[in-house]
């Protein structure tokens, strides 16, 4: 029986693979910017809204705005309440200087409001429209702010109309503006006022609403 010569060093080479790096799967890393990117810009939408009501809320200074007489019934529909203002009205905003060629369909305004001093200290009084303007002023006296509103379909809007109020309370609202109302069925102003911020851009954010001498934040 003969052996079988031990292979020399050019057979362990033919035995061995070659492998050659073009013949590698090709594991090129995936860009982690391809998946972050998106991710971000969903995210900024997501708290874009609640960013700028954030800044308005902590730049913004304190206005109150004077309601106008609503169906107590009508004002909190589920867990919305709705409301209505003085300078929601166009015969309200026709009366003040610079309304003329200000209220058109489909533009924004801005409202300037004028504080007015309160004798009392725990319900606050509600700033005064002053006079219209279609830019933001560039200054204003400490009393005064620019609200910015915008006129559409015959209605104004400030962005203030509706707000999410906890079910728990609603009753117990809608009891005290009836009872407020009746007790200033006399009176010309409606007994509800409502305190929101307002920044250096006119936007506006609510705060809280005052029945009377109570006072419900949002």
């Amino acid at each position: 029986m003969k052996s079988q010569p031990f292979p020399d060093e050019s057979s362990e080479k033919q035995l061995i693979p070659d492998f050659k790096a073009d013949s590698l799967p090709n594991n090129k890393p995936i860009p982690i910017l391809r998946f972050v990117i998106p991710l971000l810009i969903q995210a900024g939408l997501l708290f874009s809204i609640p960013a700028q009501s954030a800044y308005t809320y902590i730049t913004g200074r304190t206005v109150i705005l004077q309601t106008v007489p609503v169906d107590p019934y009508s004002l909190l529909t589920g867990y919305y309440q709705v409301l209505s203002y003085d300078i929601s009205t166009r015969s309200t905003l026709e009366q003040l200087p610079g309304s003329k060629d200000i209220l058109k369909d489909g533009k924004s305004f801005y409202v300037i409001l004028q504080e007015v001093k309160s004798t009392d200290r725990e319900i606050p009084k509600a700033w005064k429209p002053v006079r219209l303007t279609k830019e933001i002023p560039d200054s204003l006296p400490d009393n005064q702010v620019a609200l910015k509103g915008n006129y559409q379909y015959g209605r104004v809007k400030y962005g203030l109309e509706q707000y999410n109020m906890p079910e728990d309370q609603r009753n117990q609202i809608n009891r005290n503006i009836s009872q407020a109302r009746r007790s200033a069925a006399q009176r010309d102003k409606q007994p509800i006022v409502v305190e929101i911020k307002v920044d250096s851009r006119g936007k506006s954010v609510p705060v809280s609403m005052w029945v009377k001498e109570k006072n419900y934040r949002f």
